[in-house]
């Protein structure tokens, strides 16, 4: 799921059906990019940002608050008519954000809306799927100017996609393609282009897929796959020779390297790991459901931390500029067992730890025997208490 980047309505006046009812509310955007189809994926000189907002290419929403401060209240223009007044208006209860986020309890409140677009290049309806997140915020609540605009801040996410299928050995590869754009929501119609990123995967597969782009080369399938190029919305992929894939459970770890976090030094992990059983936590400072997960970990480490055949170890994947505000996360939430840190900027090499690993989605949570097998490898803060149940089974606990 992407997070979609909503703007505030400067003209309100322009939409009918607003409710009158609520004392305090805001009117909210995102763009739908239905830019003239071009080989390179750029925007004409033409198609700036500024004349795109006067485009009717908009998703509107309606949110606001009631005079107690009790419910908050969320409106979607889904058929596009610029009219509040045909929609289903979505009641909250604002006690309802206490409920830990990013977990099953807070998704289930959320509802999953469709909207439909048509274009002038794109005659036929078209439907959007989106999830609306009343209770998302992009910072904590003493960053907003006051609590309504906290309560009135919303998510929406989408994660739609084209799909192929690349055949290789009698093996069936999916590949969803979908668009990267920081303003705007991509017309599902529009074809593969410069911007477009995928994702690929087999079925059965229980980690969510690396994300890659023109000229990366992977791994499917035990060989290497260069995405060579792209043209009338076609991919074009090139074999490039055997690949060893050492990211699956039974595999054994390829030599791992990390930096350490005091001293920048280059860290050999499996030195480290050898005649141990691990448990490998994959985090970022950046990544809130990582965080919320730390609670847990800080429970299950005091349990083994005095084993002397246990090692419980963080790796995260940091811009170089946030290492200092990685070590900030660390002390504030009293992190004591081992933590090393991976560039961002390396992860999607074949030579890295995520890379070697096929590690993209947090938290990841790997653990590897003492003959350095990995027995245990899956992505979910969701799945945290099993990841533990697991570790604990291995070591007898």
């Amino acid at each position: 799921m992407k997070i979609l980047h909503l703007k505030k309505e400067a003209e309100p006046h322009l939409l009918k059906g607003i409710p009158a009812t609520h004392p305090v509310y805001s009117i909210y955007y995102v763009l739908v990019n239905n830019f003239p189809n071009r080989k390179d994926g750029n925007i004409r000189v033409k198609d700036t940002v500024d004349s795109l907002l006067t485009k009717k290419r908009k998703i509107y929403m309606y949110v606001g608050l009631n005079e107690e401060r009790t419910e908050k209240y969320v409106i979607v223009d889904c058929n596009n008519n610029l009219d509040f007044g045909d929609e289903k208006l979505y009641t909250f209860c604002l006690k309802d954000y206490e409920i830990p986020s990013y977990t099953p309890e807070q998704y289930a409140l959320c509802p999953q809306i469709k909207v439909k677009m048509s274009f002038k290049d794109c005659p036929d309806c078209c439907t959007i799927d989106l999830v609306v997140n009343p209770f998302y915020s992009d910072k904590s609540e003493s960053n907003y100017d006051s609590k309504d605009q906290y309560y009135l801040d919303t998510g929406i996410f989408t994660n739609f996609y084209q799909q192929g299928i690349l055949d290789i050995g009698g093996k069936q590869v999916f590949i969803n393609e979908s668009k990267s754009t920081d303003f705007s929501l991509p017309c599902p119609y529009e074809p593969i282009n410069a911007k477009s990123t995928y994702r690929f995967y087999q079925l059965g597969d229980t980690i969510s897929p690396l994300s890659y782009s023109l000229g990366d080369t992977i791994s499917l399938v035990d060989r290497k796959i260069y995405i060579r190029a792209f043209d009338n919305n076609k991919l074009y992929l090139d074999e490039i020779g055997a690949a060893l894939d050492s990211s699956r459970v039974g595999s054994y770890l390829p030599d791992l390297y990390s930096t350490d976090l005091s001293d920048s030094a280059t860290v050999y992990l499996n030195r480290l790991m050898k005649d141990k059983y691990v448990f490998i936590d994959f985090w970022g400072s950046w990544c809130g459901p990582c965080i919320a997960t730390l609670p847990k970990l800080k429970e299950f480490y005091q349990k083994v931390k005095d084993r002397d055949d246990v090692l419980v170890m963080g790796i995260a994947l940091e811009h170089k500029k946030d290492v200092d505000k990685l070590r900030k996360i660390i002390k504030e939430n009293e992190v004591e067992w081992m933590n090393v840190w991976n560039d961002f900027s390396t992860r999607k090499s074949l030579s890295s730890v995520h890379g070697k690993l096929l590690v993209e989605s947090f938290p990841t949570y790997m653990i590897v025997d003492k003959d350095g097998k990995i027995v245990y490898k899956d992505t979910s803060m969701f799945k945290t208490q099993e990841a533990v149940g697991q570790f604990m089974k291995l070591i007898g606990y």
